[in-house]
């Protein structure tokens, strides 16, 4: 997996995301599919969402997603980025973000 190194986002930002898998000798694999699950609280409840990522075009390698975190409230951010096989993951990959907004910061823009 290769995470990003942002540590925080501020609401209305469209979060890019892009992984890279690898099998164990490190070598690149190009599963069949990925996605990301994102974590979130809204309205005191936590919420979630899955987004489907894009497969590279060779020769390209990593494969990419985006999030549009216009309408979603402050808070921390968990994602978990899965690559998909007929059976079992290639890889997992876990992090988290701080996404953040003021007053000024409307959740309807």
């Amino acid at each position: 997996m290769t995470p990003f190194a942002a540590t925080y986002f501020y609401r209305g930002t469209t979060v890019y995301f892009s992984s890279t898998f690898y099998d164990v000798n490190g070598a690149v694999v190009q599963p069949s599919g990925a996605a990301i699950n994102l974590s979130y609280i809204e309205d005191g409840q936590v919420r979630s969402t899955l987004v489907e990522m894009t497969p590279p075009v060779s020769p390209a390698v990593a494969w990419t997603a985006q999030w549009d975190t216009r309408l979603i409230q402050p808070g921390v951010v968990n994602w978990s980025v899965h690559s998909e096989t007929p059976t079992l993951p290639y890889g997992v990959g876990d992090g988290s973000f701080t996404l953040l907004a003021n007053n000024a910061n409307l959740p309807t823009f």
